[in-house]
């Protein structure tokens, strides 16, 4: 993995886009722009990797290149052990990862050569093939405008002196970072909360900035007191999975001209070498941020929105504030309105986002991805006609689109229109059945089990692989032990599941609802005991093992479980009542 010069080097040749200069005595010249796409907080990219599109997480926090197995795998590369002991750490833990080297990798329109790529499965989701790194995203100094939908790779000569915020003459902010090497290209900084220092990694491939739990006690942030909320749960490199909270703090300032009063931080025991804090890509998305690895800087601008995103994960977003689009801003085409609307719809303003989504429409009618966004957009504003309608108007130019017919199907579902939802479903399946996890989890939050167990034995007599087929066996079991029927049959599959799959706390999970179903108690909290070993934030778990608890008569035990895992998601209570499953 030693080619990042040589690899890079061949961008340097023929990309020439000059900026404005900071200064008459200094020189930027942009390499190159990468449009990225926000979904929710995720930043992607795209680009080709042996002439396969790939879709790729921008990833600041990442040092190097990285592809999910599966992603590998439909590419075509030949995926072999990385240097011996090598894994990748993240905030939640760590990972094994192996090696592949790619022929062709192409983007900002030059294919590069014989590219090395970690080969690894955090849990990236099924948004991305994985994560493109620091030793593309830091080899130059690097602008991040995700508000407009680009990261620039700038090239700075003699600047050493000059402001590089060349958007504006006083509207930002500068800190000084860690000195980027080849050996050492985290960014890395000192902000401040309640006027404490705190060391900062900023990791545009964590969603969600978050304050590691003993620097947050250290700077006087309480979780026990007054307006602390539960902030959901949150993963990333590595199985573990950690609960967050949102704690009020008095201020967080960060370089020379930024600070915010009164502001409210996420909180969680996450695991981090050398840094206190994650700063997100929320924060990104709220600000114009340039990383100088030529002065050893950072210049930020805030340009709307909330500084942080303190949605909880597991919950509906809340309605953020709206800002105005600055006239000096406008995209060109309709692919950068469309990125500018992913942004603003990112940040939950949602008026913005429905007027860059409609100007794309009107620049590029033919394409039903403006339509199915603009859509989503309508429909998580509160205006789900006008959704429905953008919907049905991306399936009229494009009756295959798997997107625009699960998106319609899940507004015709929450409407009560159940037959003309499975007509959307079962188009979509055909098309491409690996939506079938997405149906069926459509059809379980309706309460439409037999649907489910159907869509599971389709996916199953497909032959599935075995990993593959005990998540499909998992489904299948849980789904029944929801439903409260055909127990033993639901127990037959998550034995066969475990048997792939030995240990699985998913699969244990299921297991033990299907035996509280049943009223075998004991065995329902010996599975549930297990499923906690193995991942101690299963809230399920933690609630069934209650339920079970009480109904032997451990009225102790059984309280404090259900106690606890109500307090990790205050809706589980609500969630569990509509399955029939009561303390």
């Amino acid at each position: 993995m030693g080619r990042k010069a040589a690899v890079f080097a061949l961008m340097i040749v023929g990309i020439a886009a000059a900026t404005r200069p900071a200064t008459a005595a200094c020189s930027m010249a942009k390499f190159g722009e990468l449009p990225v796409t926000m979904t929710g907080l995720t930043p992607l990219v795209s680009v080709k990797i042996e002439g396969a599109d790939v879709k790729l997480i921008a990833d600041s926090g990442s040092f190097f290149n990285m592809l999910t197995p599966q992603a590998a795998k439909r590419i075509g590369l030949h995926v072999h052990s990385a240097p011996y002991g090598l894994v990748v750490l993240g905030a939640t833990g760590a990972a094994d990862v192996e090696e592949a080297t790619a022929k062709d990798f192409a983007l900002l329109g030059i294919t590069l050569h014989h590219a090395d790529f970690l080969v690894g499965a955090p849990q990236f989701g099924d948004l991305t093939d994985g994560l493109l790194g620091e030793n593309m995203l830091g080899y130059t100094d690097t602008e991040f405008d995700f508000s407009d939908g680009a990261i620039r790779l700038l090239q700075v000569k003699d600047c050493d002196k000059a402001s590089l915020a060349y958007w504006s003459k006083t509207q930002y902010s500068v800190m000084a970072i860690r000195e980027l090497t080849l050996h050492s290209d985290s960014i890395r900084g000192v902000v401040k909360v309640n006027g404490a220092n705190v060391r900062a990694l900023f990791d545009t491939g964590a969603p969600r900035t978050i304050l590691d739990l003993k620097a947050a006690r250290a700077a006087g942030v309480k979780l026990d007191g007054p307006g602390v909320k539960p902030g959901g749960m949150s993963g990333g490199i590595g199985r573990k999975v950690i609960e967050t909270w949102i704690a009020p703090v008095d201020s967080f300032a960060i370089g020379d001209n930024e600070q915010v009063e009164n502001t409210k931080l996420r909180v969680g025991d996450i695991e981090l070498q050398d840094a206190d804090m994650l700063v997100g890509a929320d924060f990104f998305l709220s600000h114009r941020i340039l990383v100088s690895k030529s002065q050893s800087k950072l210049y930020l601008s805030y340009v709307g929105g909330p500084v942080f995103n303190l949605d909880n994960p597991d919950a509906a977003p809340a309605s953020q504030p709206q800002v105005a689009v600055a006239a000096g801003d406008q995209p060109t085409d309709a692919g950068g309105y469309a990125r500018r609307g992913d942004a603003f719809a990112a940040r939950n303003q949602y008026a913005a986002a429905i007027a860059d989504f409609s100007r794309a429409v009107q620049l590029e009618p033919g394409e039903p991805q403006h339509l199915i966004d603009r859509g989503g957009a309508y429909l998580r504003s509160g205006q789900p006609d006008l959704a429905l309608a953008d919907f049905t108007a991306a399936l009229k130019l494009k009756p295959d689109d798997v997107k625009a017919l699960m998106a319609r199907a899940r507004l015709l579902q929450s409407r009560g229109d159940d037959a003309a939802a499975s007509a959307d479903l079962d188009a979509a399946t055909r098309l491409d059945p690996t939506e079938r996890r997405s149906v069926v989890e459509i059809y379980i939050s309706a309460k439409r089990y037999p649907e489910a167990v159907a869509e599971f034995d389709a996916w199953i007599s497909t032959g599935p692989k075995d990993a593959e087929l005990a998540t499909a066996l998992d489904g299948r079991c849980w789904t029944r032990g929801v439903w409260g029927r055909d127990l033993d049959k639901a127990e037959a599959d998550c034995d066969a599941a475990l048997k792939l799959a030995p240990g699985d706390a998913s699969v244990l999970e299921s297991r033990g609802l299907v035996r509280l179903r049943a009223g075998e108690f004991d065995k329902a909290i010996a599975d549930d005991n297990a499923a906690l070993r193995e991942s101690p934030q299963y809230v399920w778990s933690r609630y069934c093992r209650g339920i079970a608890e009480l109904r032997k008569g451990l009225k102790t035990q059984g309280e404090a479980d259900i106690a606890a895992a109500s307090k990790s998601d205050p809706d589980l209570a609500d969630r569990a009542k509509a399955f029939g499953l009561t303390p």
